[in-house]
């Protein structure tokens, strides 16, 4: 039994030192790819960093002309009511002119009659 003892022991001894060695040789080039792997994810992030920061500047630079637009909106619906109500006083006095016109005309032609 003592030397079964001594089998087990050394097979456990050899796996653990398989293992470590193992673990040692790979572990080196696991970090070194992850390091690579984390600059990589680093440098992605940045990117979408710096592009997100473009987008919301332009998202910006749209909702400040989209305000500007619905003020020009505002402004040119202002002036064409304006117009129209100056039309219609401008229809009226063309109204108010030819009726004198025409006031004038039956007044005069009546005097030219007698």
């Amino acid at each position: 039994m003592n030397g079964r003892k001594e089998d087990v022991i050394l097979f456990v001894f050899s796996a653990v030192f398989v293992g470590a060695v193992f673990f040692l040789c790979a572990g080196r080039t696991s970090v070194y790819d992850l390091r690579i792997r984390a600059d990589s994810v680093r440098g992605e992030l940045d990117d979408a960093k710096e592009a997100q920061q473009r987008e919301a500047g332009a998202i910006e630079q749209a909702s400040e002309a989209a305000r500007r637009s619905t003020a020009a909106i505002g402004n040119s619906q202002r002036t064409a009511a304006e117009i129209k109500r100056m039309e219609q006083d401008d229809i009226e006095l063309i109204r108010e002119c030819q009726s004198i016109l025409s006031t004038v005309r039956e007044r005069g032609s009546k005097e030219d009659s007698n």
